[in-house]
This record gives structure tokens, C-alpha cells and sequence, in this order.
């Protein structure tokens, strides 16, 4: 089962060693959220009261962080599935938010309306499960701390929101996510979708992102005989190694050209802006060879060369190759498969799309060239595809979400066209025609490495949620003036 998670009551008897995170501020801080002169809106775009009531109470809020993350944490490991939807709730509803009326168990979301309210932000937690607790759960937490200490300090947010928390890593619910969207009319008023990410092993400073890359994965096979043959029969039998390698060969040259018909026919060029975003960013070269292990990058890429590549370009690669039947059946043992000519080869073929290319045109283009270049005895099989989106950096919103992080972040949080990340989001923007700006905030314990102090990554930790908060802070700050 796959959870977005949200139900209308909480069983509190269900969790009762768990302590609230209403109960956890009420405690800490009475003095600050007690008080009871608190306004409906937000007048100024940035209220630097609340802002400096973050840094005055940083310690009290990052205690409370890590003590949320703990128990989200004891939570998942004593039973995920039935236990975290209902820990969630507790900590989403004291804040005004509700299960949407009509949902299902796999596909959940939670509305916060309020009064006159004419602008909607779609706020996504992607906090599928990893090894890092606090890279999974901290944004989350600190969006949830943010949500406490507004409506504690100055009342009522001044904006409807939608908020989606996915905790699992599969994409096989993204149609049933679409279809409760669609079918249930969430309206997004004026606004857009913050989607947050969780960090990435490859990029864990902070960034913003316009979009993300598509994803086609597909498994080539060929099969040359029913059986496999003695190796001495090599200049007389078909080789189903050789046939796939060759298939291979003609998809993608040795200067990573892509030689399929029409594949880069939908691609156009990235708006001036886009690439001023990359010729803004320091050359990665050196960090990306530590950070990967490897001696060189493909074509000795670097500086502005390495960025375009990585961003703007599609890319064309063999993830895996088996053959033999040892590969198909797994019956006959490795060695014996040595000395025998491969009767069946596979191969997954893994391509990355950008922007106006989609994964079944692409799909139907590979097999259009291996018919064409006379490898019809070549079968392929689509395994998984998502479509890019993106948003141009000239949307309103986007201009707000990077404007408001700006503020809080300066210049370590650069605004990417595409967030590179593994696990593909599933494509909010072409479903529902919002705009989507994609945020990670990066994890400060991945930026030190084992000699570094506690001391050292507990202030960075904190330093992170504080800019975390006030970005949202910031944000519902200059979408209510526009309001």
C-alpha cells in the first residue's frame, strides 16, 4: 500500500506514546504562542517579527525537530504501514488541516480553506524512505514548525492550501494520484505547487528547480535460437550477444550522439534566462569526480560545458546487459554458460527526456530504427516511462518561490533548470496546468564529513531550518500581497 497520507479522526489511543507536536510548542515556547493579539493577515511581504522570532527561538524549534524525527522515525520502524498515516494526522490536524471529503487509502491529501482566501499553495512533502531520518523527514517537519508558529503568532494564513506527504518511493500510484485530482476538482486558485524534494546524495546543498527530466526504461531483447550451442559451432550459429550489441551500436555513437531518427526533432533550445541560470554556476568538474569516484567525465566535460550537458541534454544509456539462459532462466550455471553461444541477450536501455519530447514518441522512434536499420529480430519493451515537465523561469510564480528563497537562502540555493533526482517525481504541471517549482534543502550532515564535530553539524542544522521556515514564511508572505 502507498500512502499520501490523511484521515478525518485520530484514534490518540492508537499512539499514545507519542507526543504531539501541538503539545511539544505549547510547552517549549508559551510565552511567544500564547500571545493573543495576533492578526488575520500578513501586512508586510516578509513580517520580521516572526522572523526574529525564529532566531530568537532556534534552539527550542531544532529540539523540537529532532524530537518529531525521532518519533517519525520509532514510528516507521515499529509498523509504517499502519501506524505513520495515523502519527501524521496528529501532527497535520491541530493546524487546520482536513482530509479532503472523498478519498482512498492510496491517494490522500489534506485542504486548509480559509475565508476570501484567493490564493492556493499546493505543498508537496516527498519523503519516501532512505537511510537518512533527517534528510527524510526534516523539511516536512520544518514546514509543519513554520504552519505552528504562523498560526500561533499572527493567526489565520491568508491562503487556501493543499498538502500532499508521499512516503513511499513507488510511482506505480501516479495515475490514481492524477485521477483523485481530476475527479474530485481540488481547485488551485491562484498559485502553483511547492514541490519539496528530499536530499540527494549528488547535489545535498540546497537548490530550486524549474523542472525534472523524463524517464523512459526500456528492455531490449533478442533471441537467436530455442537452445544454446557449443562454442566450436561460432562461425556457422547467429550470436544473440553480437546481434544486441550491434542493435546497440546503432542507437548512440562515440561522442554521445543519439542516431535514432527524429530524437532530438522536439527538442528546443532553453530560453536566454535558463541558461543565464547556468552560466552563473561554478565549474563542478572537481566536486563531481570526488563526489562520484571516477578519474574523468564523459567528453572531459567542465564548466558551463558540464552544466548544459548534465540540464538541457537527453541522454542515452545501457544500464544493464545479461545473456544466455543462464540470464533469462536462471537454470544453468554461469560456467557451463561461458563456453556456449548465447542464444538470448537483454539489455535496459535508459534514456532521460527534456522538455517537448514524451516517452511514447520516443518509445515508437526505437522501434521505428531498429526496423530501419534491419534489426527486427530486436524486440522493444517499454518498463517504465514518465513524461518531463517544466516551468519557465518567467512565470509568476516561479519569480515569487525564487524571489522569497532568495531572500533567506542569497546565494546557496541556485535556481536549476532540472533537478536531477532518481527517483522521478510524477508530473504534476502537464496534469493539472500548474506551475511547479521543485525545492531540496539539502542535508548538513552529508556536507561534513566524519571528522568534523556534532557541534559543527548541529549549527548547520540549524541554520538550515531557520532559512527552511522563513522561506516559507516569505513565500506566504508575498502570495497573500498579490492576493
Amino acid at each position: 500500500m502507498h500512502h499520501l497520507f490523511f484521515f478525518d479522526t485520530i484514534p490518540t489511543s492508537l499512539v499514545p506514546e507519542y507526543t504531539t507536536l501541538t503539545n511539544i510548542t505549547q510547552d517549549i515556547y508559551p510565552g511567544v504562542l500564547a500571545n493573543t493579539n495576533k492578526g488575520n493577515n500578513m501586512s508586510p511581504k516578509y513580517d520580521d517579527t516572526l522572523f526574529v522570532t525564529i532566531d530568537d527561538h532556534i534552539s527550542t524549534l531544532y529540539e523540537t525537530l529532532n524530537t518529531t524525527i525521532a518519533h517519525l522515525l520509532a514510528v516507521t520502524q515499529h509498523s509504517p504501514h499502519a501506524m505513520l498515516p495515523i502519527y501524521l494526522s496528529t501532527l497535520v490536524q491541530p493546524y487546520g488541516f482536513v482530509l479532503h471529503p472523498s478519498t482512498m487509502a492510496s491517494c490522500v491529501v489534506y485542504t486548509r480553506a480559509t475565508r476570501n482566501a484567493t490564493r492556493t499553495l499546493l505543498l508537496f512533502s516527498n519523503c519516501p524512505p532512505q537511510v537518512n531520518p533527517f534528510a527524510r523527514w526534516s523539511t516536512f517537519v520544518a514546514r509543519l514548525l513554520t504552519f505552528a508558529l504562523y498560526q500561533e503568532f499572527l493567526g489565520d494564513i491568508p491562503l487556501d492550501l493543499i498538502w500532499f506527504i508521499q512516503t513511499t518511493s513507488a510511482t506505480t500510484y501516479t495515475q490514481e494520484v492524477f485521477s483523485f485530482l481530476e475527479s474530485r476538482s481540488i481547485s488551485i486558485q491562484e498559485g502553483g505547487c511547492l514541490y519539496d524534494l528530499p536530499c540527494n546524495s549528488s547535489f545535498p546543498t540546497p537548490f530550486l528547480a524549474l523542472g525534472t527530466k523524463g524517464l523512459l526504461r526500456t528492455m531490449l531483447t533478442v533471441r537467436t535460437a530455442t537452445r544454446e550451442h557449443a562454442s566450436e559451432y561460432g562461425s556457422i550459429l547467429p550470436n544473440a550477444v553480437w546481434r544486441l550489441l550491434w542493435a546497440l551500436n546503432s542507437i548512440k555513437n562515440a561522442h554521445e550522439e543519439v542516431l535514432i531518427a527524429g530524437f532530438y526533432d522536439a527538442v528546443i533550445p532553453m530560453e536566454d534566462e535558463e541558461i543565464a541560470l547556468l552560466r552563473a554556476l561554478p565549474d563542478a568538474e572537481k566536486t563531481l569526480k570526488q563526489q562520484l569516484r571516477v578519474k574523468n567525465l564523459l567528453l572531459e566535460l567542465h564548466g558551463f560545458q558540464l552544466h548544459y550537458a548534465q540540464q538541457l541534454l537527453p541522454s542515452c544509456t545501457i544500464t544493464t546487459f545479461q545473456s544466455g539462459e543462464y540470464a533469462q532462466e536462471r537454470i544453468i550455471e554461469a560456467s557451463i554458460a561461458r563456453y556456449t553461444i548465447p542464444a538470448f541477450a537483454q539489455a535496459t536501455l535508459e534514456l532521460q527526456l527534456v522538455p517537448q519530447q514524451t516517452a511514447i514518441e520516443v518509445a515508437t522512434q526505437i522501434l521505428q530504427h531498429l526496423a530501419t536499420q534491419g534489426f527486427e529480430d530486436v524486440q522493444a519493451e517499454m518498463q517504465e516511462y514518465i513524461d518531463p515537465q517544466f516551468t519557465p523561469s518567467h512565470t509568476t510564480f516561479v519569480r515569487l518561490i525564487a524571489n522569497a528563497t532568495h531572500v533567506v537562502f542569497a546565494e546557496r540555493a541556485p535556481l536549476l533548470p532540472f533537478a536531477l533526482y532518481g527517483n522521478m517525481p510524477y508530473p504534476l504541471l502537464p496534469r493539472l496546468n500548474i506551475p511547479v517549482v521543485f525545492f531540496s534543502a539539502g542535508d548538513p550532515h552529508m556536507l561534513h564529513d566524519e571528522q568534523d564535530s556534532t557541534i559543527k553539524r548541529d549549527e548547520a542544522a540549524r541554520l538550515l531550518l531557520t532559512q527552511v521556515m522563513k522561506q516559507l514564511v516569505a513565500i506566504i508572505g508575498d502570495m497573500a500581497e498579490q492576493s
